[in-house]
């Protein structure tokens, strides 16, 4: 019984995060420069070059960089569904042990961390073409948008208020 419980916690889980990834992919699936933010939306659409008064050169780079971002992102997710097919696939199986749900959790978790390491790199390499006054405000425009995507009510967790 404790079995079938988790074996369908898993599967709910599963689905809802595959579900939840591939609706913010679709909402913008050149994932720019900001793709380590939830909201997925591109340097090009989200008018990050007038926010940050970027130079027609800077914007060529970044773009350059954004379209190598794109193919490895891409990959990578095809990796991750990849992968959570073949948890699904496990969860069909009536003889399933729980080695076997590790290991294939251990697979899609190094996936996912791979794509959180491959949007850092990004931010960092776009930041490395921005002056250090755009390159603070670029930053800063992360920073916003992620806390600004926690709330309580989505998991609990409350941003701190930053003092003076």
């Amino acid at each position: 019984m404790k079995r079938v419980f988790w074996m369908t916690v898993v599967f709910i889980l599963l689905f809802a995060g595959a579900f939840y990834g591939v609706q913010k992919i679709q909402q913008c699936p050149f994932m720019g420069s900001m793709a380590v933010v939830k909201s997925g939306y591109c340097c090009a659409q989200s008018g990050i070059y007038q926010k940050l008064s970027a130079t027609p050169e800077q914007q060529k780079a970044i773009q350059v960089l954004d379209q190598e971002f794109i193919k490895e992102k891409n990959r990578l997710c095809m990796q991750l569904c990849q992968s959570r097919y073949g948890l699904a696939q496990l969860l069909r199986r009536a003889d399933i042990t729980q080695e076997e749900l590790d290991e294939k959790t251990a697979e899609v978790a190094s996936i996912q961390l791979a794509m959180e390491r491959a949007s850092v790199a990004h931010i960092l390499k776009v930041k490395e073409v921005l002056t250090p006054e755009q390159a603070k405000k670029y930053m800063g425009m992360l920073y916003q948008d992620v806390c600004s995507q926690m709330d309580a009510k989505s998991c609990g967790f409350v941003v701190p208020e930053e003092k003076g």
